[in-house]
């Protein structure tokens, strides 16, 4: 009986090599997040796929924070516009410090919110125990010290509440891609799924449109390959899907309202049975086309670049490993991290599918984040789950 088994598994294993062995170069070697060479028309002409990608966040979206202004500081107010205005002004700045204040210290605070000298010594304590910065101070007094004195404890309380909640988000991008001898074309259309407690919004991305050149040369055993094209994104999103930032700053150019992104990339990389690997290097160009930025950066210029491990990748299930960086060039201070990914790719007859964990090892300073896109942002996601499933024929 052992015998049997042992010379069953011989055979299949056998059986998986010949497959492997007949398989294109590059064939079942994408990386899931950064860019790979083009895969041969061997392994697809054609794939109709979805992208899903969920991590839990704090979250403020525009629209949440201007009903709030408008509404709850508004009334407290009253008829005083000046009092609006600061408010509306340092709403951003003094969310993002007051998420960060502890619950034990956080009473001490607001007892103290009604008398402008108790405040800014109680604040003086949070900066020496190093609970908040200088900066955090300022944007809370300035925050606090515009509204009425005896409506800013509860404003202060609505204001961390709102601060403070959390949701989670999924990104799903269905997608479609032709591909030819030496030039494939691909369409992503993402959306931003964002589930509060009570509520859940989905908000439209920036509609993607790819084209990839690339050239092989080798065979199945060992290869190398040449990938390079350009990607753009068309400015369809709404100003609230600007919140998956939060999620996963490499995904800034599908979310970002109101930019148009032009973005080239190369992507090279070594193919064999074994193992599979690639390096990658993009530059992200966006523009804000739709009107007056409004306090945002009219141009943003970032680079984009990493590298990734594929092994086994013509056998029925490979592994997968990337490491994935951003560099700030232009007005992109938030645009400075590096994310690890690692995970699994089943294969199927016509089914492709992957499953991975990606987490940042750098992650940009909390001050740099301030508002990407209209939407306040507390810190990234400290992990997500990235799926990916296509029919490729």
């Amino acid at each position: 009986m052992r015998k049997r088994f042992v010379a069953l598994v011989l055979v299949g294993m056998s059986l998986v090599s010949g497959a492997a062995l007949a398989a294109d170069p590059f064939e079942g070697s994408d990386l899931l997040v950064g860019r790979s060479v083009k895969q041969p028309t061997g392994a697809r002409r054609f794939a109709l796929g979805v992208n899903v990608q969920f991590a839990p966040m704090n979250l403020v979206l525009s629209s949440q924070k201007d009903v709030f202004v408008d509404g709850t500081v508004a009334a407290a107010c009253g008829d005083d516009e000046q009092c609006k205005a600061n408010a509306a002004a340092n709403v951003d700045a003094a969310m993002m410090a007051i998420n960060t204040i502890p619950d034990d210290k956080w009473n001490d605070l607001t007892d103290t919110a009604s008398n402008d000298a108790k405040l800014d010594g109680e604040l003086d304590k949070l900066v020496d125990q190093g609970v908040i910065k200088e900066s955090d101070k300022g944007a809370v007094q300035a925050y606090t010290t515009a509204l009425p004195e005896g409506e800013r404890k509860a404003i202060l309380g609505l204001t961390r509440e709102l601060a403070k909640q959390q949701a989670t988000s999924l990104l799903v991008e269905p997608n479609m891609e032709i591909n030819f001898k030496y030039l494939s074309l691909n369409v992503r259309v993402p959306l931003a799924v964002m589930m509060f407690e009570e509520e859940t919004k989905w908000h439209m991305g920036n509609v993607a449109l790819d084209t990839k050149f690339g050239h092989i040369w080798g065979s199945s055993a060992a290869a190398f390959g040449l990938g390079y094209g350009l990607s753009v994104f068309v400015p369809s999103g709404t100003r609230e899907a600007g919140g998956m930032a939060t999620a996963d700053l490499w995904y800034g150019p599908k979310f970002m309202h109101g930019y148009m992104s032009l973005d080239p990339y190369l992507a090279m990389g070594f193919d064999s049975i074994a193992v599979s690997l690639q390096m990658h290097g993009e530059l992200v160009n966006q523009f804000y086309v739709l009107g007056d930025p409004k306090g945002l950066p009219g141009s943003v210029i970032y680079a984009k670049y990493g590298g990734g491990l594929v092994f086994m990748p013509k056998w029925p299930v490979s592994l997968i490993a990337e490491l994935n960086g951003m560099a700030p060039l232009k007005d992109a201070v938030p645009y400075s991290a590096l994310f690890a990914i690692g995970g699994l790719q089943p294969k199927l007859f016509w089914l492709k599918a992957s499953a991975a964990v990606q987490f940042p090892l750098i992650a940009p300073e909390q001050e740099d984040l301030g508002a990407i896109g209209g939407v306040s942002l507390g810190e990234l996601a400290s992990y997500s789950v990235i799926g990916r499933a296509a029919f490729a024929f």
